[in-house]
């Protein structure tokens, strides 16, 4: 049965004076908060729905108010128990919203899939370096055997075993794919990746795995970018989400072998995750959320992206001067654009940057709670104040001070050159 949970719009009194309805005083500032999870662009309309826009963290002290209104107010025990998600700021109202957005569930299957899957990765190399191919415990799929005389170009394609098919690919623009007409089982071995080998990558490599010498240090090539020098699994295609991901190559005893990691069903196509360089040229990110999600509370709080000197910036173009990033996320990758979360641990708050999450959430990415600021001049009444006038700037100004610090290393989150090998 569909779950549907109730979202209480709640007005606060105390403390309210001098923001309009909708948001709540917290000393200097007025905010809003929604503990509805919600995706990253939406919380951005959410915000602008309002007349109001994210927040900007330029002082301690104003993190320190509003991470201090959140404990206050016990919004992670809300949160945590999801009977009630309440927006903070606003008249009375009620509505519903669908539980499908809420996919923690979902997250928490797609992570222990992957310690599974790296697990059961580990334990088929153990035995393949064991048994081979004359293990027991594996079903191993050989090439087809190639005809006498045939066309050095086709070789690849002649060497589809019977129960499988090169065709179009279901995902447009990607070319050829590989597919099954039978039911493979998990846990299937669909052989071994086959190609030139050479010492050094180079930028074309598209076809190319990484691969760890077995009798000595280094590293070489299987290159598959030659249809005459290589076999049918060239042609699977790299997974764009983690629905789509059904195979995983596993690096073993000098080679690649391709390994199913579910059941797969006749007529679908299988696909591989190819390694976060190659995701990078597809400009597909595969960062699970629980990599980041260590706190037992978080809320989305601003969008940040670089400018052209590769500046951190708000959204309306503001420097991000004061910090408060976890210790790692300096050398974390991250788009162009990406939110800002504060994260709690129970004793103390800090900031991460939210990634592109996509492969495992879906299209619309992480849904979280967020805060909105309305940065509106107000009198007492709570309405936008009549007397003020451009002259007043100074006044604002010695309240919100204006910083802007020319950029320098380890100022604020900086933008790490990003090397695209897309070999692992």
């Amino acid at each position: 049965m569909q779950l549907l949970y109730l979202v209480m719009f709640v007005f606060i009194d105390l403390g309210s004076a001098g923001c309009r309805d909708g948001f709540v005083r917290v000393k200097d500032w007025c905010f809003s908060f929604t503990l509805r999870p919600t995706g990253l662009q939406e919380t951005t309309n959410q915000c602008e729905s309002q007349g109001a826009g994210l927040v900007t963290l330029d002082s301690a002290e104003k993190e320190r108010a509003l991470t201090q209104f959140i404990e206050d107010m016990r919004f992670f025990g809300i949160q945590q128990k999801i009977n009630r998600i309440p927006v903070i700021g606003g008249s009375i109202a009620c509505k519903t919203f669908d539980s499908s957005k809420l996919i923690i569930k979902d997250l928490q299957r797609s992570l222990q899939e992957l310690v599974n899957t790296d697990n059961d990765a580990a334990r088929f190399c153990e035995d393949f370096q064991k048994y081979g191919e004359k293990s027991k415990s594996y079903t191993f799929i050989k090439n087809a055997k190639i005809p006498l005389h045939f066309d050095p170009e086709e070789r690849a394609n002649l060497t589809t075993p019977e129960g499988f098919r090169i065709e179009l690919s279901t995902i447009p623009g990607a070319g050829f794919g590989g597919f099954t007409e039978r039911f493979v089982p998990k846990h299937t071995i669909l052989g071994s990746y086959e190609g030139l080998t050479h010492l050094h990558h180079r930028e074309d490599d598209l076809y190319s795995w990484q691969v760890e010498k077995v009798d000595s240090e280094g590293v070489y090539m299987i290159d598959a970018g030659s249809p005459a020098h290589s076999n049918w699994l060239r042609w699977l295609n790299c997974a764009g989400n983690v629905e789509q991901e059904n195979v995983v190559a596993v690096a073993c005893a000098g080679l690649i072998l391709y390994m199913t990691t579910r059941d797969i069903e006749p007529g679908s196509e299988m696909f591989v995750w190819y390694g976060d360089g190659y995701g990078d040229y597809l400009k597909i990110n595969r960062v699970h959320p629980e990599s980041d999600l260590q706190g037992i509370f978080n809320i989305r709080a601003s969008i940040l992206s670089f400018d052209e000197d590769d500046r951190t910036v708000y959204s309306d173009g503001t420097p991000v001067t004061f910090t408060n990033w976890v210790p790692e996320a300096a050398s974390d990758f991250v788009d162009n654009e990406f939110g800002l979360v504060l994260t709690y641990n129970g004793s103390n708050w800090k900031w991460f940057p939210e990634k592109d999450y996509r492969y495992f959430t879906g299209p619309e990415g992480l849904h979280l709670p967020y805060v909105c600021e309305d940065k509106t001049t107000y009198n007492e009444d709570g309405v936008i104040d009549p007397e003020y006038t451009e002259e007043d700037e100074d006044s604002v100004t010695e309240r919100f001070p204006e910083k802007v610090v020319p950029p320098l290393p380890g100022q604020g989150l900086l933008k790490p050159d990003v090397v695209c090998d897309h070999i692992v």
